[in-house]
């Protein structure tokens, strides 16, 4: 996966927060960390949304 491609699915992810589509946007970041697991926050991202999972009223 080239970086042109990585930006783009970042951003498309990053769209789907924005929409409050957060399951969309985690499968998009995991795309990206199966290529480049140290690209720009998707592993803090991916982290975070498995923690929220656990513990949904923090």
């Amino acid at each position: 996966m080239n970086d042109l491609k990585k930006e783009i699915i970042y951003e498309l992810g990053g769209a789907y927060e924005k929409m409050g589509r957060t399951k969309e946007a985690i499968e998009e970041y995991k795309a990206i960390y199966m290529a480049d697991s140290g690209y720009r926050d998707v592993s803090k991202k991916i982290n975070d949304f498995y923690e929220s999972q656990k513990n949904p009223t923090a």
